[in-house]
């Protein structure tokens, strides 16, 4: 497995640095190969993310991924599905994934701030003082991000 950084071309990936062409220049042309992209974010906001949607969850008795979901769904990053198609009445919401595969750092930022504003004003009203307190510090480390 070769694990590079590549920058995004006009329908092409570039390797980003010497060793990174080094291995692709390895590669016979026209060999097939399996690509797995993942988008580059900063680790520390992932990590502090993470933790805001588990403190949430623990003060609001939800799993963490339910939060994340919620979020999404609250802040219009979800699509509504409908089985069987074009049955209006059987639509239901799919939130949309903040894995790196589907969020970059400009999208995940933005959908922080948006979520940032759901939690101060949906969730911090109705949950015990110091589980708002809690969740209010992590709103803050993670707008210094």
């Amino acid at each position: 497995m070769i694990r590079q950084s590549y920058v995004v071309g006009a329908g092409k990936l570039v390797p980003e640095s010497f060793e990174a062409r080094q291995q692709l220049d390895a590669i016979p042309v026209g060999e097939r190969v399996e690509v797995v992209i993942y988008r580059e974010r900063n680790p520390k906001f992932d990590g502090l993310l993470f933790k805001a949607f588990d403190l949430v969850g623990a003060a609001i008795g939800w799993r963490t991924r339910n939060v994340r979901g919620w979020l999404a769904i609250k802040t219009g990053r979800a699509d509504v599905v409908e089985w069987p198609p074009h049955d209006k009445r059987s639509g239901f919401l799919v939130p949309h994934s903040t894995s790196p595969a589907d969020m970059g750092t400009a999208e995940l930022e933005a959908f922080w701030e948006d979520a940032t504003v759901t939690i101060r004003n949906e969730v911090l009203p109705h949950i015990a003082p110091e589980a708002a307190e809690q969740i209010s510090w992590r709103l803050e480390d993670l707008r210094r991000q």
